[in-house]
C-alpha cells in the first residue's frame, strides 16, 4: 500500500527546506551567523555608540544588518519585518530611564530593555525566516 502525504499539511518552510535542500539545522546555522554577522560585525563602533542617540545612525545599523540575510537568502518577504522589528527593538534598547534613588543620592540610568532581552527577542524574529 503506499501512502501519500497531503502537501497542504505539511507548512511551507518544511517544503521550502526540502526544495532547497537544506536541513533546519543548516538554516538555524545560517541565520545565527547572519545575526552576529549583522549586528557585530558589520555595525562600526561609532555606530554602536551613536545610534542611541541619532536616528539616521540606527536606520544605517538595521539596513547593515539586514545585509547578510540578504545575501545568504535574497529578497524576500521576511526581510522588511526583520528590519522593521530591528528599529524598534534597537529603539527600546536605546531608551534609558534616569531614576533618583533616595538612599543613596545618586541617579541610576536603567534601560528600558537589558542587553540580553534584546539578544533573545533579535534570535526571535530571526525564526520568519521558518515561516
Amino acid at each position: 500500500m503506499e501512502c501519500k502525504i497531503n502537501l497542504l499539511v505539511i507548512p511551507y518552510w518544511s517544503k521550502r527546506l526540502k526544495e532547497e535542500q537544506m536541513t533546519y539545522f543548516e538554516l538555524i546555522f545560517k541565520l545565527i551567523l547572519c545575526h552576529l554577522l549583522g549586528d557585530y560585525v558589520l555595525q562600526v563602533d561609532y555606530l554602536a555608540k551613536t545610534k542611541g542617540n541619532n536616528f539616521y545612525h540606527l536606520l544605517a545599523h538595521c539596513f547593515l544588518y539586514a545585509v547578510p540575510f540578504y545575501i545568504c537568502f535574497g529578497f524576500v518577504w521576511q526581510l522588511i519585518p526583520l528590519i522593521s522589528l530591528h528599529i524598534i527593538i534597537d529603539l527600546l534598547k536605546a531608551k534609558k530611564i534616569h531614576m533618583f534613588i533616595y538612599l543613596k543620592g545618586k541617579q541610576k540610568t536603567i534601560y528600558v530593555m537589558p542587553y540580553w532581552l534584546d539578544q533573545v527577542i533579535h534570535y526571535l524574529t530571526c525564526l520568519l525566516y521558518l515561516i
